[in-house]
């Protein structure tokens, strides 16, 4: 068994490793590790601190009390892999002050990885500590391994059985039920049990620590509802979510793991909104070749100790021998999330288009401006954006929101609306539905200063304020939503941003919407946008795509709009190209 000093030299070793790249791993878990590193120099503004002490005293218990309860280590102590070592590092040296005390700072902990990396054992034996550790358990603490069927959830809890059974100083503290899949901590009252996943026969329960195994097999995420809302009465609960990758990009499990990925993005960081969620998620990267077996240690963290190249090998044999296998491999061993939508493009190539826009040098220039109204309590947004001889573009986003909806939005969609609205970045209008005059308003403003040549607009929900622009004398341009409309633009759009030729100024709102854009496309490679959730806003993607598709229509035709003619009908005044 390593000495203290020892597990804590292999946790900073491995952050240190993860992040000068020496350990090859995905990008999610690098975003994971800095964020820790991160929050170690910020955290303390947003009343967070690291407790080394406590974290310290989590590794001693479990590897001085755990045991290996399969394979060639069977009844030897549990030795954490490096990245076990970190997610416990974290869940228990993370702190956060409430009402004048300092408690664990994370409630929710999603962790994904492969199958056989070992994820079922740590759960167990976190739940052992949390049920026997003085300072993590409670009097009468109730620990629950669930699951979509009883069988599945007893994984989890056989796994705790089999420590308790193979560690003297266990088996004289707890007794063990078998046939009610029951263990009982004499001392605290605790116990660690099974549920399975009819959520109606959870209510009353109150749980310190709910291990949820394989969330992706959750039709709805009713068991974690109610497990989650049970914890109301404890001080310092968790619910841990282990799983791998399912089948269909939608429900429970790939909503959480949506929100996970913003959290290790960083989005909302400033303002704490992702504060009380931990997210470990190794899997490959879009970008790598799945064939390429050095890739494989991303979604295998445990690759040589608890899972094995040959076994993988055989799985990616069966993969190239067989269609239908393919699906299996990927998501069970690289842990990939494989039909439906897929993200559009990733955070770090839209965050290089980061540039500062400088209003004063768009003065005068030649925008496109899209607009994408709200259907009752929805966003509204607005792009306008300005092309450069230079091919590069400047985008000035604006957004409008039902102030009756900021407290349900800012909650449900897990982002600082409030704050946004406070900075000016969303504008609230009053009412429970967007007031349409503040976006005919915001359009005035900004034709004082700039040539707005058009407004494509989406005309579902807006052909009241179509009519009223076109009075007005704006160049209103319908843009349906469908693959034949919608797809040049959005591969316009996304040839800007891998080329680096879009200024966006690093606009928060943006940003989040983004991330929540999924693409489709179909058999003769046109795209869509879509939401990754229903609940999802990507108002303000739609809008700055609609806008790059007229700008570079226009820019094609060679500064000849398909309008023209109209604007000439209407007189309207024709101002040189900037």
């Amino acid at each position: 068994m390593r000495s203290v000093d020892e597990t804590e030299a292999a946790v900073h070793a491995y952050i240190d490793q993860v992040r000068d790249g020496s350990v090859l791993t995905g990008r999610l878990v690098r975003l994971a590790v800095e964020r820790h590193t991160r929050d170690l120099c910020r955290g303390k503004a947003r009343c967070l601190r690291f407790n080394k002490r406590r974290a310290l005293r989590a590794l001693w218990w479990i590897e001085s009390r755990g045991r290996f309860t399969k394979g060639e280590w069977a009844g030897q102590h549990f030795t954490l892999a490096s990245w076990q070592a970190f997610v416990i590092w974290c869940l228990f040296g993370w702190e956060r002050k409430v009402e004048g005390r300092w408690q664990r700072r994370f409630r929710v902990a999603y962790l994904s990885v492969a199958r056989k990396n070992g994820k079922t054992e740590l759960a167990a034996v976190i739940g052992l500590l949390f049920m026997m550790l003085d300072g993590e358990a409670e009097a009468g603490g109730e620990i629950y391994s669930a699951a979509t069927k009883r069988d599945q959830a007893a994984y989890c809890w056989r796994a705790a059985a089999g420590m308790v059974k193979r560690n003297p100083v266990l088996k004289g503290e707890v007794g063990i039920h078998e046939s009610r899949q029951n263990l009982a901590h004499y001392e605290s009252e605790s116990r660690f049990e099974t549920v399975a996943s009819d959520a109606d026969t959870l209510d009353g329960l109150g749980p310190l620590l709910a291990i949820i195994d394989e969330y992706h097999a959750h039709q709805d995420s009713a068991v974690f509802d109610v497990l989650e809302t049970g914890m109301g009465a404890r001080r310092e609960p968790l619910m841990l979510v282990t799983t791998t990758a399912g089948a269909k990009r939608q429900g429970a499990c790939w909503d959480l793991e949506t929100d996970a990925v913003k959290v290790v993005e960083g989005l909302g960081e400033a303002e704490g909104m992702g504060d009380d969620l931990f997210c470990f998620i190794a899997r490959l990267d879009d970008e790598d070749n799945w064939e390429d077996e050095r890739l494989w240690v991303k979604a295998n963290p445990n690759l040589g100790v608890s899972c094995h190249a040959e076994k993988l090998r055989v799985g990616y044999r069966a993969a190239k021998r067989r269609e239908g296998a393919l699906g299996e491999f990927l998501r069970k061993h690289m842990n990939l999330w494989k039909e439906g939508s897929s993200a559009w493009m990733g955070m770090p190539e839209w965050d290089a288009c980061a540039g500062a826009v400088d209003l004063e040098r768009l003065k005068g220039r030649r925008c496109f401006v899209g607009l994408d109204i709200s259907a009752v309590a929805d966003y509204t947004a607005a792009a306008a954006v300005f092309p450069w001889e230079d091919g590069t573009f400047d985008v000035v986003p604006a957004f409008w929101i039902p102030a009756d909806t900021l407290i349900e939005r800012s909650r449900t969609d897990r982002v600082p609306v409030l704050q946004w609205v406070e900075r000016g970045l969303v504008t609230a209008t009053d009412g429970p539905v967007v007031d349409q005059d503040a976006v005919k308003k915001w359009l005035l403003e900004l034709r004082e200063w700039a040539d707005i040549a058009e407004v494509p607009t989406d005309p579902h929900n807006a052909s009241k304020l179509q009519s009223e622009l076109l009075v007005l004398g704006f160049q209103v341009v319908s843009m349906r939503q469908g693959w034949v409309t919608m797809s040049p633009a959005i591969k316009e759009t996304e040839i800007l941003v891998r080329k680096r030729r879009l200024r966006h100024g690093g606009h928060p709102v943006l940003r989040w919407m983004l991330s929540n854009v999924a693409l489709k496309r179909d058999a003769n490679d046109n795209m869509s946008l879509h939401k990754g959730r229903s609940a999802d806003r990507i108002d303000g993607i739609v809008s700055l795509v609609m806008a790059i598709g007229r700008a570079s229509a226009f820019i094609e035709s060679g500064g000849q709009s398909v309008y023209d003619d109209r604007a000439a009908a209407r007189e309207q005044k024709v101002i040189r190209w900037l």
